[in-house]
């Protein structure tokens, strides 16, 4: 992946697909504020991609026999 595609930022529809939900769970998400982090631009909210997947990872859960992988 370049650069220029690490710091993409994607919409709350993309977001949403990335992670296999509705965008409307995506803005109830960011109204609660447990989502990741976002930007507001205007009327719009963008996501940068690396922070979406550093906020998931941040949600990983270990299984009682040692590493989920």
């Amino acid at each position: 992946m370049d650069t220029s595609e690490n710091n993409e930022f994607i919409t709350t529809a993309e977001y949403a697909a990335l992670r296999r939900i509705k965008p409307q769970t995506a803005r109830k998400e960011r109204k609660r504020g447990n989502g990741p982090p976002y930007y507001r631009v205007g009327s719009r909210c963008l996501y940068r991609r690396p922070e979406v997947f550093s906020w998931m990872v941040s949600k990983r859960v270990a299984t009682e026999a040692g590493d989920a992988s």
